[in-house]
């Protein structure tokens, strides 16, 4: 049996086969090869690979076959909120276009009306497979799929795309292992945009504080803070995420109820004006004890003796160690302000900011790497996200899908 959508497209129903035994359906254009395999699940759907022939640029050049992930939408159709967070990231990833960021290709549903929406099916250019995926294979076969040699550059591609990411005034707020994908040729893309958000969200949401992220990857202030009033310096923080997964093949703070003596353990005191902002009185109470006893927040000490027993990736006295720490440390500070902060204590000198995205892409730990100095061109993002119910929601969302305008080199018939 085949299906018609709103545009005329025949859609054949593809079983595709889970973990678990169930084969889930998706709903594939002819464009689309039926020999497709899971590649996993989110908040909102599921991902599958594929192939898919792409339609001509023009009569000279044939048509190929690209590799696609095929993200099958149906439980944000469901609520207002989910909705506009679909919304939200369809707008995004139309709006962008550069090497590190995965490229949409298609945007389709099998719903005639927007009435009867209930499925919609975002398709990415397949990146490859995530960090996440790669550090659980390596630590499986202890053999680094990611070795030291690579990481440098996986750093490099991850800040290109912030640095663009902030011409267009959007923040990513969930960068993790998962969220990252290497391709064939080494380079890092990221692929998921869910819950990121433009600048103007952030100066007018204080909901953009509360569950935000991957908790062992989202950075202190949008752990603790509330009130909207962090901005893409969280991205940075979780950018120093990865990279100490990358080097140990684990996960920094995974143990959420001992952040915060992780935090002073290895990352040194919490300075006081960190912690007048922090929502929860018992909190603030235990971070000013775990603080009062921790090291400077210049040492280097303690993230180097940590990872001298869990660095996986290069050997003891590998000279890129050295750069690979400091660089992590830049990431992993509290501050993101270049001023004296009050409150630590009096003999801490030459104290560190957490970097910028422009201050990291000159860091020594990326030297030579051939960091290249194309630039793109982007417009700050806008577009009109405010609440509705669902049923405006699905008008919005089909109308979307709708006006979907492909790239000349896409799958589309």
């Amino acid at each position: 049996m085949v299906y018609l959508n709103q545009t005329q497209r025949v859609l054949h129903p593809t079983p595709v086969k889970w973990d678990t035994g169930v084969y889930l359906e998706f709903h594939l254009p002819d464009a689309y090869d039926n020999n497709a395999r899971k590649v996993g699940s989110g908040t909102f759907g599921s991902v599958i690979w594929t192939k898919a022939t792409t339609n001509p640029v023009n009569e000279h050049r044939k048509r190929i076959v690209i590799e696609v992930a095929v993200k099958k939408i149906n439980r944000a159709i469901n609520h207002p909120r989910e909705a506009q967070i679909c919304y939200r990231e369809l707008k995004l990833l139309q709006h962008l276009d550069h090497s590190n960021i995965a490229r949409i290709v298609d945007l389709y549903t099998p719903s005639r009306n927007a009435r009867e929406l209930h499925t919609i099916y975002l398709v990415m250019e397949y990146a490859g497979s995530t960090i996440e995926k790669l550090l659980n294979q390596s630590a499986t076969e202890n053999y680094a799929y990611l070795p030291m040699s690579k990481i440098p550059r996986i750093m490099r591609d991850i800040l290109r795309a912030l640095k663009y990411l902030k011409a267009a005034d959007v923040l990513h707020r969930d960068l993790k292992p998962d969220n990252v994908a290497i391709d064939a040729s080494g380079k890092a893309v990221l692929i998921d945009f869910g819950l990121s958000r433009t600048g103007r969200e952030t100066n007018k949401s204080a909901e953009l504080t509360d569950g935000a992220g991957t908790p062992a990857y989202a950075a202190p202030e949008v752990s603790f803070w509330r009130g909207g009033s962090y901005g893409r310096e969280a991205d940075i923080w979780s950018l120093g995420c990865i990279l100490a997964a990358l080097l140990s093949w684990e996960h920094l703070f995974k143990n959420q109820k001992r952040k915060v003596s992780i935090y002073t353990t290895l990352i040194g005191q919490i300075p006081a004006h960190f912690m007048e902002k922090v929502y929860d009185p018992l909190l603030k109470t235990f971070m000013e004890t775990e603080s009062a006893s921790a090291p400077c927040p210049a040492d280097m000490t303690p993230l180097k003796e940590y990872f001298s027993n869990r660095n996986k990736v290069a050997e003891r006295n590998d000279p890129r160690i050295e750069p690979a720490l400091s660089f992590l440390k830049g990431c992993l500070q509290y501050d993101t302000a270049t001023r004296f902060p009050s409150g630590y204590n009096v003999n801490c000198i030459n104290l560190m900011t957490r970097l910028t995205i422009e201050q990291a892409l000159e860091h020594v730990f990326l030297d030579g790497i051939g960091i290249t100095e194309d630039e793109y061109s982007v417009q700050p993002l806008v577009y009109d996200d405010s609440d509705r119910d669902i049923d405006d929601w699905k008008c919005v969302l089909f109308s979307e899908i709708t006006n979907f305008e492909a790239r000349p080199d896409t799958p589309r018939p």
